[in-house]
């Protein structure tokens, strides 16, 4: 048997390993879902199933991401109604909960569009915080700044949902 693949944009070649594209006399094994030529399964299908499901991954750390965002600025809130050592302690979450959102983000940020991946972070922090702020701080909730919120949310679906 001999690789049929030795392209520079072959994913195999940049990591110096040999292709996995084998030309053989035998019947190939049938994998559900691929398509088949000449008695080549190509590999490409394959990494395009991993490639979406590392996607998938990176979208649920964003939105993990997105979720300390909202819980570093509960963190500043309750540190804000409080003194003494309480307070030192939400700050002290504020921190943990910063550094592990900007550690995320900046994961995400490396497998996801820059643009996308910032303004859904961002998007869900400011619908995460609005909402903590009205249920738990009591703040006004007005027509219009429910409105906006779901503007905001919808924005936030439409990229996630055009975003390549």
């Amino acid at each position: 048997q001999q690789p049929l693949c030795h392209h520079t944009a072959c994913a195999c070649f940049r990591q110096s390993k040999h292709c996995q594209l084998y030309r053989s006399s035998k019947s190939p094994t049938k994998i559900k879902g691929m398509s088949y030529e000449n008695g080549i399964a190509p590999i490409t299908q394959k990494l395009k199933t991993q490639n979406s499901k590392l996607k998938f991954m990176y979208w649920i750390l964003l939105i993990i991401a997105g979720l300390f965002e909202v819980a570093f600025t509960f963190c500043l809130g309750k540190g804000k109604e409080t003194q003494g050592t309480t307070m030192y302690l939400w700050y002290g979450g504020f921190l943990l909960c910063t550094f592990v959102s900007m550690s995320l983000l900046m994961k995400v940020s490396q497998h996801l569009p820059l643009g996308t991946a910032y303004a859904v972070w961002t998007g869900i922090g400011a619908v995460g915080t609005a909402l903590v702020g009205i249920f738990v701080f009591k703040e006004p909730a007005s027509f219009w700044r429910l409105f906006f919120l779901t503007t905001l949310i919808g924005s936030v679906v439409g990229l996630k949902a055009f975003s390549q």
